[in-house]
């Protein structure tokens, strides 16, 4: 069975993968990485997420800021020990890897 690019509408998207399953190809996604002693302090300041409670080889969903709060992008950040893994849109990774870090 192959995969639909495109549902007839986002209800029937949403029951498809509610009952059956949900494949997210992320090879057009890009990436870069946060380290050192302040990483999670410093994506706690720069994202939406409460980075502290992540545990390591575990993801989450979430949300990059501008300086005054506002929403720039969503991404996913994984955590491996002390290095943190940015995933974001291919499309926005120069944007984003600027923003962060000029925050």
């Amino acid at each position: 069975m192959e995969m639909p690019v495109q549902y007839a509408s986002i209800i029937d998207e949403h029951n498809a993968v509610r009952t059956n399953v949900g494949v997210f190809d992320t090879a057009h996604m890009g990436t870069f990485t946060v380290t050192g002693e302040n990483a999670e302090k410093f994506l706690n300041y720069v994202t939406l997420g409460n980075m502290s409670g992540l545990s390591d080889k575990k993801a989450r969903y979430s949300m990059i800021l501008n300086e005054e709060g506002g929403i720039k992008d969503d991404i996913i950040v994984y955590r491996f020990g002390n290095e943190y893994m940015i995933v974001v849109n291919a499309g926005n990774l120069e944007k984003d890897f600027k923003l962060v870090k000029q925050i």
